[in-house]
């Protein structure tokens, strides 16, 4: 797969804030709720850059989002956690599921297989089965790669013993090497759904600095 060397300028919190704004009135039949959490490397930062193609994180973005809600629970809380260091950004999505036994954790990005009962990716689901596989390959597309784990387990800990964390990792460019930023920085923000009350709302949550 041939890696895109887009020259965008993309600030991952923001962006992920603008898709689960976008996405939360389509999750509201299950009544999901989301929470956006920022854990970067230095103290007081918050904003997290890198040079990629806006259009594509936030194809995996939302495709990562849609996995979460389909195979977990009604009312869960799902969590975007945006993670990263001088070398490396993380994007994770935590959700409440029944998670990915570790024998299917190579499995699951492959297109169409789908796994026989429950969890992440479980046959009786629905779907094409090409969601994650698309994730994967957008990843790679863009330098990057892709896990999946048990919820914490990728982010130092802190989550339940149930749940998915489905993540993508990108190396990190940091802003001051590249000068003045653009007029633009991502793309656009989604259009304001016409039903906003349906739309849990987005709870935006710094993290204390990750200690090395």
């Amino acid at each position: 797969t041939p890696v895109i060397t887009g020259d965008a300028q993309v600030e991952v919190v923001q962006l992920s804030e603008d898709v689960v704004r976008g996405f939360a009135p389509l999750a509201a039949v299950r009544r999901a709720r989301f929470e956006v959490v920022r854990r970067l490397a230095r103290a007081g930062e918050e904003e997290c850059w890198v040079r990629a193609d806006a259009a594509l994180l936030r194809q995996i973005l939302l495709n990562l989002l849609d996995n979460a809600v389909k195979y977990g629970p009604e009312g869960q809380l799902i969590r975007i956690v945006v993670t990263a260091d001088d070398v490396e950004l993380r994007l994770t999505v935590e959700d409440e599921g029944a998670g990915v036994p570790p024998a299917d954790r190579d499995r699951v990005w492959e297109p169409y297989v789908r796994l026989r009962q429950g969890g992440a990716g479980g046959s009786n689901n629905g779907g094409s089965g090409l969601g994650l596989a698309v994730v994967r390959d957008l990843a790679l597309a863009l330098g990057g790669r892709v896990w999946v784990s048990g919820a914490g387990e990728a982010n130092g800990g802190g989550g339940g013993a149930s749940g998915a964390s489905f993540g993508l990792s990108l190396p990190r460019v940091r802003m001051e090497g590249w000068g003045p930023p653009p007029e633009f920085q991502s793309t656009p923000a989604l259009a304001p759904s016409p039903h906003p009350s349906n739309a849990p709302p987005i709870q935006s949550t710094p993290s204390p600095a990750a200690s090395k």
